[in-house]
């Protein structure tokens, strides 16, 4: 299976639920306590108290703030931007005490548009909002370097996009509920890649990967280990085309040599039982991966290839 510190690569968080915070926060305002002009046509802009101690410079319709506006919090958030019926609606600027900022598009009081939403640590979002919600297509960066470019769906990875972590590794393909989820392809720093299919972050359907030095495995996985049929092929050039259980060569399978020879054999967790037939030349059944085929990666060292070392490979 996938390291640890894999693992922990396709983990990120998502500013949004402190983006809702401090707009709530800021928002509760009670209404005008002290307005000379709160009913009737639009009064000049002026400065009025707010119930709760929060400032208000701009206008007034029917009681309700109205166009372009200055709100300010007691701890220091301030908005400025358009309102409609009282509400932030436009374009505007939030900015919290803590040092997050929100510059974009308002409907009803909440983010609705495009925006972008920047913590006080350096992350930030850039990209589509729906009621408060990230949803669509948007840009997401964290302090570290990482960095996702693609679609959300309710806050929430979802669609294709494309994730590049700090180190180096990348993923581009399929998402679903923030997860690696459908068709993809990752890359590793080092030279190492994956094609094919994920279910929860896991590689898990049919998928190709290969090393730099030219190993490859082309077969289905289950929770990142080889599982079901597949075939490995070593640097060498040797191959074994067959069953898989828990990453390891388990069932009936054949083996073709350096040579180019091609024996049937059994196998018991990963160790050959015994050989079934006598060397023969390759037929097109045996499904060994051809020379020149299109090919992808794993993540572990192994030897040079012979019939019952295949199982030291965990991908």
């Amino acid at each position: 299976m996938l390291s640890k510190a894999t693992a922990q690569r396709r983990t990120w968080p998502s500013p949004t639920q402190v983006f809702a915070r401090f707009r709530a926060m800021v928002f509760r305002w009670q209404g005008p306590r002290d307005c000379k002009n709160p009913g009737g046509s639009i009064a000049d802009a002026q400065m009025v108290i707010l119930e709760g101690g929060s400032r208000f410079f701009g206008h007034w319709m029917d009681g309700m703030k109205t166009g372009f506006g200055i709100l300010e919090r007691p701890d220091g958030s301030r908005y400025e931007g358009d309102f409609q019926n009282d509400k932030a609606s436009g374009q505007g600027t939030l900015a919290c005490a803590s040092g997050d900022v929100y510059e974009g598009q308002w409907a009803d009081g909440q983010a609705h548009g495009f925006g972008r939403f920047t913590q006080a640590n350096g992350s930030y979002y850039e990209g589509q909002w729906a009621f408060d919600q990230q949803e669509g297509f948007g840009i997401e960066t964290w302090p570290d370097g990482s960095r996702f470019e693609g679609c959300y769906k309710g806050n929430l990875k979802e669609g294709p996009g494309t994730f590049t972590w700090a180190k180096g590794a990348s993923y581009t393909g399929e998402f679903s509920n923030n997860v690696l989820h459908g068709s993809g392809e990752y890359r590793w720093p080092d030279g190492r890649h994956y094609s094919g299919q994920w279910l929860n972050n896991a590689l898990n359907g049919m998928g190709e990967m290969t090393w730099p030095d030219g190993r490859c495995y082309r077969g289905h996985y289950r929770q990142d280990q080889k599982h079901g049929e597949g075939c490995f092929r070593w640097a060498n050039g040797s191959q074994y085309s067959g069953q898989w259980l828990q990453g390891k060569q388990h069932g009936f399978g054949r083996f073709k040599g350096r040579d180019g020879k091609v024996r049937r054999g059994q196998w018991e967790d990963g160790v050959l039982i015994g050989w079934l037939e006598a060397p023969r030349d390759e037929e097109p059944t045996d499904r060994f991966i051809p020379k020149g085929g299109k090919l992808a990666s794993s993540t572990l060292e192994t030897s040079e290839g012979t019939v019952s070392n295949a199982a030291t490979h965990n991908l």
